[in-house]
């Protein structure tokens, strides 16, 4: 909805103008028959409208040139996928067509009813027009997939996957067949080149087709389509401009020919199909016209290395014909490590049965890092890292990713078909998963629980092998149950073999024979896998097991929270159990805790522009060493959010930077701390950053919560949820935050049916909070709250009263009458009376040693000198200076050689930005090195830089965000002059200030959102890329200057010196520009910016001297100005500033109910839309300028209304400013004002939907 809301604020505005200006408001009158408004035109088709456009052009080839020049975008800008009702008539169709001014551009994606229309209106607001049309089945949007490829590794120049230990076994397929080149491999995806000398061969040919006549000879809608089709540009050249598409086609059919590589099924032929672009993205829209032309051109089987864009119907309906057709879709499984049974990732996880979905291993077997899994939703795992294979130009490359595992799979089938050309899909998909290597490192990542295995795959699909059949007593069972598995196995002579049937599970062998008794103590998903062999061939089938976790828990009765005890007391931990827990471990630990909440309608509002920040008490005291921390808010579209801890001495941690996108919530059900948090936690499997809302579970926050680890977790925590972006509001419920400190084992294999164990308190718990823990990896509980242990044994105390006449013999003490009194220390306790002397015996003293354990510190390392900007020559001799605490001094020294280059744009011939657009800038990098460090400079003027994402992307491909997102409404990165000899905003990994904690125009040195360290040990050479996205409307910018700084890999100039070392230049390190950096007891520093070593300047008659002055850069610290907090503004204003006005105004029944109309249609609270309407007028009044209109009412609004609605106006985002302007040029108090303006707003709607109908 967050489009809709945005497109409505706009039409709305400039209505507002329209009206005001055209007719005073108040003698307007509507007329009857006011003409239908259109649907509002997005951004973007206004612009190409204003142009002027070809019709039919937008959502093809104008989309297609933006996809290419951003491949950051998400969906088609002009285009929907319309699927029309069966009944719908040509009629139908037009009048829905018209309502959204669309076109139909040419034919069915899908062969029958699905449809691309192009709109240049607003697409949010077009799909659900079209949605309401009864003449439409379903729409939705065109979106942008992309390629599945990681970066290479350029070491892994080998075929392992076709024959190493972990790879599919391809030569012991190819003994039974090297494929036929009847079978048709469609690749989706950039293309084919089709020139390769390792796949011209088997380039498939449209015999129906005569080349380059201009004509379809065949009748397939396509002229001249010999080898297949580029659905990118349109036309029968579907040549590759990327590499990956022929990549993937040389691991499926590379020939045979002692050259290059060989594919899987070299006999194969492979159809080119391109609708990916040379960036590797592509619409949703393309990819379902090349699978249907490869269904209806003859492909048996698709090889889809792509994925992105969500589910899309156009797309499911697609796979469902091709499965009538017997048509296998090989697809990646992802490189996001994403579970895709949770978290399902298209096309890999559309439900139709003829989707192969694959995952990656790597070299030595293990799972590759980058792979998704899902014990349920892939299939299976074939070859995916450092795979070796065709490039364009007849070269031959290293690549990782899905995108490689998957054409192992599709030529493996290509295989089975060869062998068996009736084969089903189905057949092919369970035989695939059935003669699987298993491998216990790849459970839970596909049904198979292992690796592709060619040789075994064809030999059954062949059929040639032995018969095979296998029966289950059950295939879902509770833990604990025995499964019984019954063999029936005959040779190929028909002879039975039952009883040599083997047994496995996931590698393991179970034994030998016709009938296994399986007990099932495992948890999870289990694969039995049955095995006969005769004559030199084997046939096997796996049968799934899941198996289901029996009940079984602990709970811990005593000490539960509340109680207090004293060092020295015997303290029983008590606890009851269920079901088969086994052996428990008794524990009690110094864990802490804190927790705020507001619930329901107590939560605290998110509101726009502004950041809600609540406290955390923690108390006691209690080093971290591991903490989870759970939230609970309601917000609309989550991507707005950044949300931030930090500990009560100051480091903060984000947990959150704009996560979620369009979703909703953190956490779901009650709005308090009993509903479902979502669990911030360094161990969880997923990330925030690609989770989805209402991230419900746990998930890694975008910075490392160990950050805190050794700190002391009491005192005041601060939360703080930074909303930064308008129309979207929220509320804050509750936050938690749990920490673990130092564990003390009390017992342990205490069998669990005993339910207790006494524990003497020791004296190091003295003073302590602590919880009791009982139980182990099945079943485990702790305290529901925290008990107490007092610091010292409790003391007795003895009186003893008069007679005053007493003599009492005890021994050892005695006890004389005296009429003195005199006490000897140190007694335990001491007891005095006028007429008593006590001596009591010697205390006893206890004498005990405690050790300490100092570890040597590491080293603070800061470089002095040189630090940047000084320039030396042959001859100098240089004081390299520096200082380190926590070692000594003595240092080892290293010059790092210094590349720059950069790209100015100076004055008006600045790099435009552009809302909703992005600029990319090339920096060409001609030196060769190895990256060991790297600096950005940038200059660039934007208001608003919360709009921007600026992205550095290496020649090789992989980008790094350098900022998304920050700043709120401040401008600009850096300052000064508008060219490179501006001050710069630097971003450095070293640097101590966070670019996701400053603020704009950002000057000095601050920490990239991502780290820069991720471009070390890779070559600087090359043609960079600086990425500026902006990614809303009305505010715009420039860019000046980029500077990079690239250190390489260094020489060492001196070892083990101390400081001060004199270096004497003489020759032996070559000019240029240089970092030095000092390493010393385990730390290690470089200079802040570089130096140069020159030769002097050659003696001339005339002499000019050039000084470079490096860049200026002045970081001031910021100015906090603290204001009173919140006034009461409904009847006078302040004297002096405060951070929050309210003001209170009441609506009678009738105004009520037109309140609550108008603010529903703009999807906002009656608060929301006071503040809104209060906006709007003061807006029309700076657009008045100097001649401002008689803004006097007559009689000012009664605001004594039963139905009160409160806003908040701020003095940070200028809201508090608009209503005191409103206030003054209509004579009105702060509550009267925001309601005349409401009325105002109200009104204009109520004209906007009599235009609607």
């Amino acid at each position: 909805m967050r489009g809709k809301r945005r497109g409505l604020s706009v039409f709305l505005t400039l209505m507002v103008l329209a009206t005001v200006s055209a007719v005073p408001v108040a003698a307007q009158e509507v007329e009857p028959d006011t003409p239908v408004v259109e649907l509002a035109l997005s951004a973007q088709g206004a612009e190409l409208s204003e142009a002027g456009y070809q019709p039919g052009a937008a959502a093809t080839d104008l989309a297609k040139e933006k996809l290419l020049n951003d491949p950051t975008m998400t969906r088609n800008p002009f285009g929907l996928l319309v699927r029309f009702a069966q009944t719908a008539s040509v009629v139908d169709v037009d009048q829905t067509l018209l309502t959204v001014g669309g076109t139909v551009v040419g034919g069915a994606l899908d062969g029958q009813s699905l449809y691309l229309v192009e709109t240049l209106s607003d697409l949010d607001e077009a799909a659900e027009l079209l949605r309401s049309m009864p003449g439409v089945a379903w729409v939705g949007f065109d979106d942008v997939v992309q390629a599945t490829v990681l970066p290479s590794d350029p070491d892994l120049d080998q075929l392992w996957g076709m024959n190493g230990t972990y790879g599919i076994d391809a030569p012991g397929a190819w003994a039974q067949t090297l494929g036929d080149p009847s079978v048709v491999v469609a690749i989706i995806d950039t293309g084919v080149d089709l020139d390769h000398p390792d796949l011209a061969a088997n380039i498939w040919t449209n015999s129906g087709e005569i080349a380059g006549n201009g004509l379809d000879d065949d009748g397939n809608g396509y002229i001249d389509d010999l080898h297949g089709w580029d659905f990118v540009n349109n036309d029968g050249d579907p040549n590759d401009d990327n590499n990956h598409g022929t990549h993937v086609a040389g691991t499926i059919a590379a020939v045979s020919d002692n050259v290059g590589v060989v594919g899987v099924a070299p006999n194969t032929q492979v159809m080119a199909l391109k609708f990916l672009d040379a960036n590797g993205s592509g619409y949703t829209s393309n990819a379902v016209t090349a699978l249907t032309y490869a269904v209806n051109n003859g492909a048996q089987i698709s090889n889809n290395s792509w994925g992105g864009g969500g589910s899309s119907s156009s797309m499911s309906s697609m796979l469902d014909i091709a499965a009538t057709a017997n048509h296998l879709f090989v697809a990646a499984a992802g490189n996001s490590s994403n579970n895709n049974d949770s978290s399902p990732s298209y096309p890999a996880s559309y439900s139709q049965n003829n989707v192969l979905a694959v995952a990656a291993n790597q070299s030595d077997g293990a799972p590759s890092s980058f792979t998704s899994y899902g014990a349920t939703s892939v299939d299976v795992v074939a070859p995916g890292s450092g795979i070796l294979s065709s490039v364009v130009g007849g070269g031959y490359a290293t690549f990782s990713g899905t995108s490689m595992a998957t054409p192992h799979v599709a030529g493996v089938a290509a295989l089975m078909r060869a062998v068996n050309p009736n084969i089903s899909f189905a057949d092919i998909k369970q035989i695939l998963i059935d003669t699987s290597t298993a491998d216990s490192r790849l459970d839970g990542y596909a049904v198979s629980g292992g690796v592709v295995n060619a040789a075994d795959a064809v030999t059954a699909a062949a059929g040639g092998g032995p018969g095979l059949s296998i029966v289950a007593s059950a295939t879902s069972v509770t833990e604990g149950d025995v499964v019984t598995y019954t063999a029936t196995a005959v040779d190929q002579n028909g002879t039975d073999i039952s009883s040599q049937t083997t047994w496995s599970i996931d590698g393991a062998s179970l034994g030998t024979g016709a009938v296994l008794s399986y007990v099932a103590d495992t948890v999870g998903t289990m694969r039995i896998r049955a095995e006969a062999a005769a004559n030199g061939m084997s046939t096997s089938h796996t049968s799934t097991l899941y198996v289901a976790e029996i009940e079984r828990s602990v709970t811990v009765v005593n000490p539960n929270g509340g109680e207090t005890y004293a060092v020295g007391d015997v303290v029983p931990i008590n606890w009851t159990s269920v079901g088969p827990v086994g052996n428990v471990d008794i524990s009690v630990s110094d864990q802490s805790s804190g927790q705020v909440e507001y619930a329901g309608s107590t939560g605290l509002p998110i509101v726009d522009h502004q950041t809600t920040s609540v406290s955390i008490s923690v108390p006691g005291s209690v080093d971290i060493a591991s903490m989870i921390v759970g939230l609970r808010l309601d917000h609309t579209y989550d991507g707005d959010l950044k949300i931030v801890l930090t500990h009560p001495t100051g480091p903060s941690v984000v947990l959150a930077n704009y996560a979620g996108g369009w979703g909703n919530n953190y956490g779901t059900g009650s709005q308090d701390c009993s509903g479902s948090l979502t669990v911030f936690s360094d161990s969880a499997s997923t990330s925030i950053s690609s989770g989805s809302a209402p991230f419900e579970g746990s998930y890694v926050p975008y910075q490392a919560l160990s950050t805190f680890a050794g700190l002391d977790a009491g005192g005041q925590w601060t939360l703080a949820i930074t909303d930064s972006a308008g129309l979207d509001t929220g509320t804050f419920f509750c936050a938690e935050l749990d920490f673990g400190g130092t564990s003390t084992v009390v017992a342990t294999g205490v069998d669990v049916a005993d339910g207790t164990t006494a524990w003497t308190v020791p004296e190091s718990l003295g003073g302590m909070e602590l919880l009791a823990t009982v139980g182990n990896s099945l079943a485990a509980d702790s305290s529901d709250d925290f008990f107490s242990v007092t610091s010292v044994p409790p003391t007795t105390t003895t009186t003893t009263e008069p007679p005053a006449t007493t003599t009492t013999t005890e021994p050892p003490a005695t006890t004389t009458t005296s009429t003195t009194t005199t006490t000897t220390e140190p007694p335990a306790t001491t007891t005095t009376s006028t007429t008593t002397t006590t001596t009591e015996p010697p205390a006893t003293t206890t004498t005990s040693t405690t050790t300490t354990t100092t570890e040597p510190p590491v080293a603070v390392v800061n470089v002095v000198a040189p630090n940047g900007g000084e320039s030396y020559q042959p001859g100098d001799t240089v004081q390299v200076v520096w200082t380190s605490t926590g070692a000594s001094t003595a240092a080892d020294l290293t010059l790092h050689p210094v590349t720059e280059a950069q790209e100015e744009f100076a004055g008006s011939n600045s790099g435009e930005i552009n809302d909703y657009s992005t600029l990319s800038v090339a920096i060409e990098v001609p030196t060769d090195g190895i990256i060991s460090d790297l600096e950005v400079g940038i200059r660039l003027d934007h208001t608003y830089t919360n709009d921007l994402q600026i992205v550095l992307r290496h020649p090789g491909g992989m980008g790094i965000t350098l900022v998304n997102g920050e700043g709120g409404s401040g401008n600009n990165f850096g300052s000064g002059a508008t060219d490179c000899s501006g001050n710069f905003t630097i971003f450095d990994d070293d640097a101590a200030a966070l670019i996701v904690a400053g603020s704009a125009p950002f000057e000095g040195r601050h920490q990239p959102e991502n780290l820069l360290s991720a471009f070390d040990g890779l070559s600087m050479r090359g043609t960079w890329q600086l990425e500026i996205t902006d990614s809303f409307l009305w505010d715009e910018g420039a860019l000046h200057c980029v500077t990079l700084s690239a250190a390489t890999q260094g020489q060492s100039l001196a070892i083990g010196v101390n400081s001060l070392y004199p270096w004497a230049i003489d020759g032996s390190v070559a000019n240029g520009n240089y970092l030095l950096e000092v390493a010393s007891g385990g730390g290690t520093d470089l200079s802040d910016a570089s130096f140069a070593l020159a030769d002097p300047p050659p003696p001339t008659t005339t002499t000019t001297t050039t000084t470079t002055t490096p860049p200026t850069t002045t970081t001031s610290p910021p100015t906090t100005t603290t204001l009173a907090p919140i006034f009461d503004a409904s009847d006078n204003f302040p004297t002096s500033p405060v951070n929050e006005y309210v003001a209170n105004s009441g609506y009678y029944e009738d105004e009520w109910s037109g309140l609550l109309d108008a603010a529903a249609y703009l999807e906002q609270t009656p608060e929301q839309l006071q503040t809104m309407s209060v906006g709007v007028i003061a807006f029309l009044m700076a657009l008045s300028g100097p001649d401002q209109p008689i803004w006097s009412i007559g009689s000012p609004p009664d605001v004594n209304g039963g139905h009160v609605v409160q806003s908040h106006y701020f003095d940070a985002d200028g809201t508090q400013n608009s209503l005191e302007n409103v206030a003054a040029a209509t004579n009105l108090n702060g509550a009267q004002t925001q309601k005349f303006a409401t009325s105002v707003l109200i009104f204009l709607i109520m004209l906007s939907q009599l235009q609607e109908g």
